[in-house]
């Protein structure tokens, strides 16, 4: 379990195949690139990844993980962009990077096939992800909240309408941890200390803050 299969329309590498042509039904897995010889914990490769040493220094076997860290948990799509979250708290991106919403740095660098975010950007393990049209969001263990991506009607939460290219801290006035988040296509919303909290484009009502 904990796969992934992509299909439909191809263009600007949304499929993560490495190429932007229509796959019209599920193909063989998308492939992942990551070390998947680290631990856990993100500290460094693990020593003999699979293996594990007794109290003599005998190296013996270790089960199979049922919930392998680096299976993936969660899916979210965007307008032209994929972001994908691993059992260990990594976070995968790929498609178009044209405001940034792939967070890789750089803009206008499209990302062909699945490519991990270095964890040094997002400083923690990440429980629940959100893409928004062009943006992303990304809420860590420690409850600390970062948005990339599009930023033009204030969908990032940054205060202020410019894009982002990197994962971004992100904070909320007086809220201590977010629980989750939800990204709409120019606005998002978060729930913490169960109250929700809205902010980006307020045509139509969506924030609903009234009018």
């Amino acid at each position: 379990g904990g796969t992934v299969l992509t299909w439909g329309y191809g263009t600007g590498f949304r499929l993560g195949t490495g190429h932007r042509n229509t796959q019209w039904s599920p193909p063989p897995e998308t492939e992942f690139q990551g070390p998947k010889g680290w631990d856990s914990d993100g500290a460094g490769p693990a020593a003999g990844a699979g293996e594990k040493k007794d109290d003599a220094g005998e190296e013996q076997t270790t089960k199979k993980d049922d919930a392998n860290p680096w299976d993936i948990a969660q899916l979210a799509c965007g307008a032209m962009h994929t972001v994908a979250l691993t059992r260990g708290g990594d976070v995968y991106t790929w498609g178009s990077s044209e405001f940034g919403q792939t967070g890789s740095g750089y803009a206008k660098l499209d990302l062909w096939k699945p490519k991990m975010i270095p964890r040094d950007r997002l400083h923690h393990k990440i429980q629940c992800i959100a893409a928004g049209y062009d943006h992303c969001l990304a809420v860590a263990t420690t409850g600390e909240l970062y948005g990339w991506g599009r930023g033009g009607q204030g969908q990032l939460g940054t205060g202020r309408a410019k894009d982002v290219f990197e994962p971004t801290l992100l904070t909320i006035t007086g809220v201590s941890g977010v629980e989750s988040v939800a990204a709409g296509e120019e606005h998002s919303a978060a729930i913490a200390d169960g109250k929700l909290y809205t902010w980006g484009s307020g045509e139509f009502g969506k924030l609903g803050h009234g009018p």
